[in-house]
């Protein structure tokens, strides 16, 4: 028996929710065995407790665990001095995987054109991938919370530059049915189009 808590932000209630319902505002959670058994659950949980705007407790009744995520946990963190505080410093691949998202429906652009896309948004995180030190690939380097006004104005500021040195920038958010609405530029390349993504592998 799993019990999920739900309590939006700032905390002034909080609802107890089946897994079915939990599903609904976030499908990436509709097996959460699944999703510990591949060791994924706390960071997909924090994502998604970042895009609920909710705080969210998930405790296993059969061996007492506990999985908890906060909105804005990770930007808790304001030394500017390195890169805002990020699930892990993962490839495009290990992204996909770690946080569910091969496989999903997106539309690929230039990060020029994506500017304007998640400008409208009020809520949705952009994911920035670049090649530290020579990096052979681009690893995650950014997370950018669009509810968080100081991550929203740094955005800002990287457009401003082109996003260099960026190579690539993921943005999504939750949609209709708890599913992902999800957009991809890749910096200066010029290209626009809507297909279904072909995530890295995994």
């Amino acid at each position: 028996m799993t019990d999920i808590l739900y309590a939006p932000h700032p905390p002034h209630l909080s609802i107890t929710l089946t897994e079915a319902a939990l599903a609904r505002l976030d499908a990436r959670l509709s097996d959460l065995d699944a999703l510990r058994r591949a060791g994924t659950l706390s960071v997909v949980l924090q994502d998604s407790a970042d895009l609920l705007g909710a705080h969210l407790i998930v405790r296993d009744d059969t061996n007492g665990e506990e999985w908890r995520a906060s909105p804005l946990a990770l930007d808790d963190d304001r030394d500017r001095d390195r890169p805002v505080a990020l699930p892990g410093r993962w490839t495009r691949e290990e992204t996909a995987r770690r946080l569910g998202l091969a496989g999903a429906r997106a539309t690929d652009m230039d990060a020029s054109a994506l500017r304007s896309v998640v400008g409208a948004w009020r809520s949705g995180l952009v994911l920035g991938f670049s090649r530290p030190g020579g990096a052979p690939g681009s690893v995650l380097t950014h997370r950018f919370d669009l509810a968080d006004v100081v991550d929203r104005i740094e955005l800002e500021f990287l457009g401003d530059e082109g996003y260099r040195p960026l190579t690539d920038l993921w943005a999504y958010r939750l949609g209709e049915g708890g599913h992902l609405d999800t957009w991809r530029g890749a910096v200066s390349t010029g290209v626009e189009r809507v297909e279904t993504l072909r995530w890295p592998s995994v």
